[in-house]
C-alpha cells in the first residue's frame, strides 16, 4: 500500500537508482550509433557496463541484458517486504521459459523460425532445472502453480498436437494466477496494473483473431478473464469493422490507442505500432509510483522501467545488427518512465 512505512529504507534507495535510468538523450546516442559495437561503447559507462565488458563477441549481447536483469530482480527481491506479490515478476520468466522448452520438446525442427526460443535465467525456477523438468515431464519439483500449468500444457499439446495450446494454457494459467494473488493481498495498484496487462492482450489477441478470420468461440477460449473490459464488449466485436471496434472503446483509456494501432495496421500491414502504444500505456500507468512516498509500489514500478529499458537496447542493437534504417528504430522505441 501507498503508505506501507516498511518500504521507507527501499523506496529512499529506489529514488536514488532512478536517477541511473537511461534518458531520452542516451537513447537518442544509442540510436544515431554507427553500429552494434558503438551502441554497447555507448552503455559502458552505465549499469550494463560491468556486464558487457565481459563479452566476448557483439552477438552475445543478449546474456548481459539478461545478467542485467537478474540483478536488478535479485534487488527487487531483497527489498521486498511481500515476497508473494513480488515473486510475480519472477514467475513471468518461469512461464516463459516453459512455453519456450514445450514447444521446443513438442515440435522440435519444425518450430518456426518466429518463435522465441533462448531461455531467461531470471525466474524462480532455473533455466536449467526448467528444462530437465519438462525433458523428463516431471513438473512435481515446481510450485503448485507452476506445477499445474506445466501439466494442463503439456497434456493439451499430446492430445492435439497444436502448439498454441501452450500459449493460450500459460497465459490463462499466469494471468489468473497474478490476479489471485494481487486480489488476495489487496494490493489496488498491482491488481489494476495486471487488469491493464489482461486487457491491452485481450486488445491485441482481438484484432489479430478478428483478421485471421477465426470464429467467436476460438476467441472465447483465448479470451483471459479478470480484465476490466467485458468478454461481451469484445463479441460484439466480431459484428464490427476493426475502426468500430476502436469506437466501442473511445469511452476507455484504451481508445485512442487501439483507434491509432488501427490506422497504423491499415497503411503499413504492421500491428507494431500498436505494440509499441500498448508499451507506453503501461508505462504512463506505472509513472503514477513516482508520486507514492512509502510503499512497494515505486519498487516495482523501478523493476519494470528497468524491463522496458532492456527491452529498448535489444530492439536497438538488433535493428543495428540488421541494417534497420536510423529513422525506423527512432519510431519503435517505447516512452521513457
Amino acid at each position: 500500500m501507498a503508505d506501507d512505512t516498511r518500504y521507507a529504507y527501499a523506496v529512499g534507495r529506489i529514488r536514488v537508482l532512478e536517477t541511473r535510468l537511461l534518458d531520452k538523450s542516451r537513447f537518442d546516442s544509442l540510436v544515431e550509433a554507427r553500429n552494434a559495437e558503438e551502441v554497447l561503447k555507448t552503455l559502458a559507462d552505465t549499469d550494463y557496463g560491468p556486464f558487457l565488458a565481459e563479452l566476448k563477441e557483439v552477438r552475445g549481447f543478449e546474456e548481459a541484458l539478461n545478467g542485467e536483469l537478474k540483478s536488478v530482480l535479485r534487488l527487487v527481491s531483497e527489498l521486498s517486504q511481500d515476497a508473494e506479490l513480488t515473486d510475480i515478476f519472477r514467475l513471468r520468466y518461469d512461464f516463459h521459459n516453459l512455453k519456450v522448452l514445450l514447444k521446443i520438446k513438442g515440435l522440435g525442427n519444425q518450430l518456426p523460425n518466429s518463435e522465441p526460443r533462448p531461455l531467461i535465467d531470471a525466474g524462480l525456477i532455473g533455466a536449467v532445472k526448467m528444462k530437465n523438468i519438462v525433458e523428463e515431464d516431471n513438473y512435481r519439483e515446481l510450485p503448485r502453480e507452476l506445477q499445474t500449468a506445466g501439466e494442463k500444457a503439456a497434456k493439451a499439446f499430446r492430445e492435439t498436437h497444436d502448439a498454441q495450446r501452450i500459449d493460450v494454457i500459460l497465459d490463462r494459467e499466469m494471468y489468473a494466477l497474478f490476479s489471485r494473488r494481487t486480489r488476495e493481498k489487496s494490493h489496488p495498484f498491482l491488481r489494476e496494473y495486471i487488469q491493464v496487462c489482461i486487457d491491452l492482450t485481450n486488445i491485441k489477441t482481438v484484432l489479430r483473431v478478428k483478421e485471421l478470420g477465426r470464429d467467436k468461440s476460438f476467441f472465447s477460449e483465448v479470451f483471459l478473464e479478470g480484465g476490466k473490459l467485458e468478454k461481451s464488449l469484445f463479441l460484439r466485436s466480431y459484428e464490427e469493422s476493426m475502426n468500430n471496434f476502436a469506437s466501442l472503446l473511445s469511452s476507455t483509456s484504451y481508445g485512442a490507442l487501439v483507434s491509432e494501432g488501427i490506422k497504423y495496421r491499415q497503411e503499413n500491414r504492421s500491428w507494431s505500432e500498436l505494440e509499441r502504444l500498448a508499451d507506453n500505456h503501461l508505462i504512463s500507468f506505472l509513472k503514477r509510483a513516482k508520486y507514492i512516498i512509502f510503499g512497494l509500489e515505486p519498487v516495482v514500478a523501478y523493476l519494470l522501467a528497468r524491463e522496458n529499458e532492456v527491452k529498448m537496447i535489444r530492439m536497438i542493437m538488433i535493428g543495428k545488427l540488421n541494417g534497420l534504417a536510423t529513422d525506423l528504430l527512432r519510431g519503435r522505441l517505447r516512452d521513457i518512465y
